[in-house]
């Protein structure tokens, strides 16, 4: 079964990376945390899916 994390596993080092070498002085603008918000539920949402299919150890996909 494949986890969440890796589909995107690697571009998260890649983020700390790029906020590493270029950080903003600005504080984060009411926009930014609407977009982390949705962010958040998004892969809130994927975990919740991702559930039954972890449970019942069924790729739906595995057999292409």
């Amino acid at each position: 079964m494949r986890s969440p994390t890796t589909c995107t596993g690697a571009s998260v080092p890649a983020v700390m990376v790029t906020q590493f070498l270029s950080p903003t002085d600005r504080a984060l603008r009411p926009w930014d945390t609407v977009l982390i918000a949705v962010n958040a539920l998004f892969v809130g949402a994927a975990t919740t899916a991702d559930l039954p299919f972890g449970k019942a150890e069924f790729e739906p996909f595995a057999n292409r």
